[in-house]
């Protein structure tokens, strides 16, 4: 073994549990002057976090003696940083069957410990890879309802990669939650061998009209990519999801649609995430194929020698494009309506100042009737009864292609 490239757990949260940690690998970096016989003392006699960090050191340098006091260590063993480090230690020097045994005699939060430290051992190490698929096998059923399997989403091998895919073919029988589960984490882990139980997971879910599980596939295409904030990790794959997704569109449920929308803005394509809009919405589509919307505009001014002046438009906006979510509605139709009714003049006809205030709805209307019911609440809400005269002006159609 080459212990020159171990690195040791560091938990990060908090400071004293990452200096600890810290110490240990300065100390393993110069472990060519260790003092072998002090720290084979100390495994034996000290207490148990010492002992843990002596025996973590001394496998750094004398791998073999670390090894053969690997009992002495799990003894007094405690579910520390320390003793986590040290557990990890002695997987990879052969010993795992001593550490199968104390993981399992820890309390619920102990054992999240552990499985979490040798998480994040195990992309780099075939031992700590090799002693998941052990575990799975000797516990079966527990293996899974402990959730061992949430730590190896960063534990990408063809072993463990197995291991998931395996368990998924069970489908939801295995159990929704774990079902649901198990696909993140191989989503992660296997990232382009996850595009197809991905793709089958949305097609059940679209077969059964099951809006939880499309949603759910929807985003593990996200996580295959390794989506993180706005960084795509795996850009072919991500490439690939686009498409599959884009594929289903016209299938999904509305829940369903609006994740796909922020899952493809995830994975780097708004121009499929705005095609979605014409799903979203295809239930008061009208006949001519367009999405009615609409937009009031509110002018107020304040004109020379302090006069006050009120102007408000009103105007349907037809939507053939039907690229437009609500949330991009507002500036978009400020834009277009000042365009097409020659902008918004009020203060500046009057010598004044003033503002311009637009309202938009929440969703397209159904028809006509529901655009001018809206249209008139929004005017009673907004038109100012202290004024003699308010102008409120029925404009041109806004249209949007």
């Amino acid at each position: 073994m080459n212990w020159l490239c171990f690195e040791p757990i560091l938990h990060t949260s908090d400071t004293e549990s990452f200096t600890l940690s810290y110490i240990l690998a300065s100390a393993l970096s110069f472990a060519a002057d260790c003092d072998v016989p002090a720290l084979k003392k100390k495994v034996v006699s000290d207490s148990p976090d010492n002992a843990a960090s002596a025996y973590t050191m001394l496998s750094g340098c004398d791998a073999k003696a670390a090894a053969g006091l690997t009992s002495k260590l799990y003894k007094n063993l405690l579910p520390s940083t320390n003793g986590y480090t040290a557990m990890v230690r002695s997987i990879e020097l052969g010993k795992s069957s001593y550490a199968v045994k104390w993981v399992q005699s820890l309390q619920s939060d102990g054992r999240a410990g552990a499985i979490g430290a040798l998480s994040k051992a195990c992309s780099g190490s075939d031992n700590i890879q090799a002693f998941f698929v052990a575990q799975a096998g000797s516990l079966g059923e527990e293996f899974w309802d402990q959730r061992w399997y949430r730590s190896l989403d960063d534990c990408a091998s063809d072993q463990i990669n197995d291991l998931l895919g395996a368990r998924l073919e069970g489908g939801l029988d295995i159990g929704r939650s774990q079902y649901l589960g198990i696909l993140e984490v191989y989503a992660r882990s296997a990232e382009a061998e996850a595009l197809g139980p991905i793709g089958r997971a949305l097609t059940a879910g679209l077969k059964n009209s099951d809006e939880e599980l499309q949603i759910n596939a929807i985003m593990a295409f996200s996580d295959a990519a390794r989506v993180s904030g706005t960084e795509v990790g795996n850009q072919k794959v991500a490439d690939k999801a686009i498409k599959r997704i884009s594929e289903k569109s016209a299938e999904l449920a509305p829940k369903a649609i609006q994740q796909a929308r922020l899952t493809l803005q995830s994975l780097g394509s708004e121009e499929a995430a705005d095609n979605l809009v014409q799903y979203a919405y295809a239930d008061v589509t009208q006949e001519d194929g367009s999405l009615l919307w609409g937009v009031v505009a509110v002018e107020n001014a304040k004109c020379r020698r302090d006069k006050e002046k009120q102007l408000i438009h009103t105007g349907l906006i037809v939507d053939s494009a039907k690229r437009t979510w609500p949330d991009q509605l507002k500036p978009a139709a400020r834009a277009s309506a000042k365009t097409a009714w020659d902008g918004f003049k009020l203060a500046e006809t009057c010598k004044g100042s003033g503002s311009v205030k637009i309202f938009v709805p929440e969703a397209p209307f159904a028809d006509k009737s529901a655009y001018e019911t809206w249209k008139e609440a929004i005017v009673a809400d907004n038109k100012r009864s202290d004024l003699k005269k308010v102008l409120v002006i029925t404009e041109e159609d806004v249209l949007f292609q």
